[in-house]
């Protein structure tokens, strides 16, 4: 028994020993896990109808993770509910955001541009924005807490312009609001601002302000992780046809997906082809009566010169109006005029007739047959 003691311990802390390391990577994972901020702002960041991340931010950052010890979690907030979570640690990282001195109290920022933008200001369908003064009295659409809204706010009061902001929680609404008509015009950015315009009616004006990076945002004291994806970031951009360059393709240039022809856009193209094809059979069979039809007449016109030249006797013929147009060649001879000359000409010019006894002119007598 005494030997048998040993060797249990032994047994027992081996199986404790491995227990521990089978367990210890599933104990790593879960503290390595980042919590990502995302939100409605398509395509740079979104939630599918599934329910599932999808933009431009998250291609890349899976992409970043292959590389890293941590996996990220996506969370779902609109925009000031996000900053407010990454102000109190509730998330690890907030996506689709700019620098801006503010923030930059708060929160620590990557350093490496995931995406340039500016501040694009787009007008309602009617409303003519050429310069910020046109703004005076209008409703302009903003993100609350957005990024471009106070540079736009400084702009107006440096012109001394008075408009009324309508503050809402995401892009999707001020393009709804101002596609609408309910507001005279949004302020936007610029990546969204292309992909709105391409659905809804709304009229991109020349006023833009604000040049700025989109960048990673995470809590003072978490600079460790920015600093990790300022690294793969840049790795990512090397060479022509990057993984970068890929990703902005898909997101901004490519199809979207899911977007189909309305039901009707075929039915129109079925009968507008049978339509063609119905037309162009038509003008087929027009032209070929068409010949058909140049083809008798010619026939006839040389049964009737040969008829013409084929009868002793002088023959004129001429239209309702009594002029001349055809001849055989007896008549031809008997009037001295030829039918080139004579064609077109009145008759009575042509051919005269005198009395034999007195000698005058004796009336034409188409004219006679005519009346």
């Amino acid at each position: 028994m005494r030997h048998l003691f040993p060797a249990a311990f032994v047994f027992i802390a081996s199986l404790c020993l491995a227990t521990t390391f089978l367990l210890t990577p599933a104990f790593v994972h879960a503290e390595r896990t980042l919590r990502v901020g995302i939100y409605d702002f398509k395509p740079l960041v979104y939630q599918d109808e599934q329910g599932k991340a999808r933009g431009i931010y998250v291609d890349l950052l899976n992409a970043i993770s292959r590389n890293t010890d941590w996996t990220p979690a996506y969370v779902r907030c609109n925009w000031p509910q996000c900053l407010e979570w990454l102000q109190q640690g509730r998330i690890d990282l907030l996506t689709g955001i700019l620098r801006s001195p503010e923030r930059a109290e708060k929160f620590a920022f990557s350093q490496v541009s995931v995406l340039s933008t500016w501040g694009q200001l787009y007008a309602a369908p009617g409303e003519d924005i050429q310069t910020f003064r046109d703004l005076e009295g209008k409703s302009i659409a903003v993100v609350e807490k957005g990024y471009f809204y106070p540079k736009l706010r400084q702009y107006l009061e440096e012109f001394n312009v008075n408009a009324r902001f309508v503050r809402v929680e995401s892009y999707k609404k001020i393009f709804r609001l101002t596609a609408r008509g309910e507001v005279d015009a949004c302020s936007a950015e610029r990546v969204t601002g292309l992909q709105a315009e391409k659905r809804l009616d709304l009229r991109k004006t020349p006023l833009i302000y604000n040049h700025k990076n989109f960048l990673f945002a995470a809590p003072r004291g978490r600079e460790g992780i920015l600093r990790e994806i300022d690294t793969e970031l840049r790795r990512l951009k090397e060479g022509e046809g990057s993984l970068y360059d890929q990703v902005l393709q898909k997101h901004l240039f490519a199809r979207q997906e899911g977007k189909s022809l309305p039901g009707w856009v075929p039915w129109v193209l079925v009968v507008g082809g049978i339509l063609l094809v119905a037309t162009f059979a038509l003008n087929l069979s027009i032209r070929r009566l068409l010949r058909n039809r140049t083809a008798q007449l010619r026939q006839r016109e040389q049964d009737l010169q040969l008829t013409l030249h084929s009868i002793g006797d002088a023959v004129l013929a001429t239209d309702a109006w009594g002029f001349v147009l055809r001849m055989n060649p007896v008549a031809e001879t008997l009037t001295g005029w030829p039918l080139a000359e004579a064609k077109g000409r009145p008759l009575r010019e042509v051919f005269r007739i005198t009395d034999a006894a007195t000698g005058s002119i004796c009336d034409d007598p188409v004219q006679r047959v005519l009346q």
